[in-house]
């Protein structure tokens, strides 16, 4: 199958006109009917571009010897989904690490926004599209599982209280509240148990 068949056949998939596709990508239809009617094939890059915009793997829109040739060059689909899992997780976790070091709690809501927020730019620099990212971390069914024990969603909810409850305080009582809590977490019973 061509070129053209493919971005026709991904472009339907999505409910898109050409001209939705042509401004997804900033040029007008007239190009997007020339590359579906086989007139003029588009570049790698161009071809990456689309699958961009159309949130597809970049080899969707590919035939045999384009295919073996990318693969060749950036790997196969599930090694690029898991340097971008990779790539992820190393923001998530420097993330985590800041937040935590000024005090403030990571909740499951917190990650997801942040995960979400890293697709954008860690999607197309893997050549990976968001769409099989957010499936592959189960995003899609409001899960996130970075090997996490804790239960984020009591911890949520513990954060949100305490954020209310700060709200009603003026700045003395806000350093009472952080100096008592500093205080009890020196208690070993009230520390996480390490692994």
């Amino acid at each position: 199958m061509s070129n053209g068949e493919l971005i026709r056949q991904a472009r339907k998939r999505k409910n898109w006109t050409q001209g939705d596709l042509a401004k997804a990508l900033g040029i007008t239809h007239v190009n997007v009917a020339q590359w579906e009617n086989g007139t003029r094939n588009p570049k790698i890059e161009t071809l990456e571009r689309i699958a961009e915009a159309l949130d597809i793997d970049p080899l969707d829109l590919m035939d045999g010897n384009e295919r073996l040739s990318y693969i060749e060059q950036f790997g196969s689909t599930a090694n690029r989904i898991q340097n971008a899992i990779k790539e992820l997780l190393e923001i998530l976790q420097v993330k985590k690490e800041d937040a935590e070091f000024c005090g403030g709690f990571v909740t499951s809501t917190c990650k997801r926004k942040w995960t979400l927020d890293a697709l954008d730019e860690i999607a197309p620099k893997n050549h990976v599209s968001k769409e099989q990212l957010r499936a592959e971390l189960g995003l899609d069914n409001n899960r996130i599982d970075f090997n996490d024990k804790e239960d984020w969603s009591q911890q949520e909810k513990i954060v949100q209280e305490i954020g209310h409850i700060l709200k009603k305080m003026n700045a003395t009582g806000q350093t009472a509240v952080l100096r008592h809590a500093n205080e009890l977490s020196k208690i070993p019973d009230y520390q996480k148990k390490e692994h």
